[in-house]
């Protein structure tokens, strides 16, 4: 008479007992990171935004005493925020990237033990005639 398989055995008991919460443990580091630098990506498109306004709004100003050094602001300005909201962007994007390769790979972990259990050999145990 066959016995189930031990290794199929424990893989459900811990998937009961919320197999996906110990895997996020096990990447809870990652996850940290993941976030920490979609949220500064978040606050360098806040700040590029805030400087090329402040920018323009300087631009706008100064423009009323002399023409050239208005001209300059604005792009100094402009060129500024641009840059800010564009390494925003990459670290945003960066972070959203890292967040989804961490969720598909703890999202994946219980299929692939799934499977390493179905594929090892049964284990038959003798009974004694």
């Amino acid at each position: 008479m066959r016995k189930p398989v031990k290794a199929m055995k424990s893989v459900q008991n811990r998937d009961r007992q919320g197999h996906a919460s110990a895997a996020e443990r096990r990447y809870s580091d990652a996850y940290a990171y993941a976030g920490t630098l979609n949220t500064a990506g978040t606050v360098f498109k806040i700040i590029g935004a805030v400087v090329a306004f402040l920018g323009v709004a300087s631009a706008i100003y100064s423009s009323a005493f002399e023409r050239q050094s208005a001209v300059a602001v604005f792009l100094l300005g402009l060129l500024a925020g641009v840059a800010c909201f564009w390494a925003g962007l990459l670290s945003s994007a960066f972070g959203q990237m890292m967040l989804a390769m961490l969720d598909m790979s703890v999202n994946s972990e219980r299929t692939v033990e799934l499977l390493e259990a179905n594929a090892q050999p049964e284990v038959e145990e003798e009974t004694e005639a």
